[in-house]
């Protein structure tokens, strides 16, 4: 069998991409925006990894059932529009107090590591689904033993802001396809699961 050309690969590579992206906003839309950050990014990431199952398929036979998921897409949401209104704030204030330079940075890493071990829990369920009475604490692992991956992932993260303070369309149209993308190969090539069942 013919192996495709290169651009059929790159074009293919962007369709699941956009497609995964839309997925997505779709699920984010279906938790009214506060509670939807889990079971999108989990949604998503599944047809990232398994596009030929179609996303019908998924959503029959994979299910995202964890303690306090609700509880974790609000304190996701909540340290997101922080970030916003931080961002509005700064923009009008000319010196911040040094007090207050460090109260903001202590929060922004602090945010920044819940999101890390949002994405590393996300990639944690798609690989042992089965094991959700493991996965928080397998996950706290693996962010705490593994400081340059959580590094990665918080370049990751960097990345895709600045995709979208470049670019909101192209952000909306890519950003989350991409972020899956970039932190699934990260985690796939550096992290082993050590499952204990």
């Amino acid at each position: 069998m013919k192996k495709p050309s290169k651009l059929v690969v790159v074009v293919e590579r962007f369709y699941q991409l956009v497609k995964t992206s839309c997925l997505f906003w779709l699920d984010l839309l279906r938790g009214f925006l506060v509670y939807g950050w889990l079971t999108a990014g989990f949604y998503a990431g599944h047809y990232w990894h398994r596009p030929g199952e179609g996303a019908k398929y998924q959503r029959r036979n994979y299910h995202l059932e964890i303690a306090h998921q609700n509880l974790l897409s609000f304190l996701a949401t909540l340290y997101l529009g922080s970030i916003f209104f931080l961002g509005h704030f700064l923009k009008r204030i000319k010196v911040l107090p040094a007090g207050g330079q460090l109260v903001i940075l202590i929060w922004m890493l602090a945010g920044a590591l819940y999101l890390v071990y949002l994405t590393v829990l996300l990639w944690y369920l798609q690989k042992e689904q089965h094991l959700v009475a493991q996965a928080f604490l397998q996950t706290l692992a693996i962010v705490v033993r593994k400081p340059l991956t959580s590094l990665s992932v918080i370049l990751s993260l960097t990345a895709l802001a600045f995709l979208a303070y470049l670019s909101l369309p192209l952000f909306l149209l890519v950003g989350p396809g991409g972020y899956l993308a970039m932190t699934s190969a990260i985690l796939d090539r550096t992290c082993e699961l050590t499952v204990t069942a």
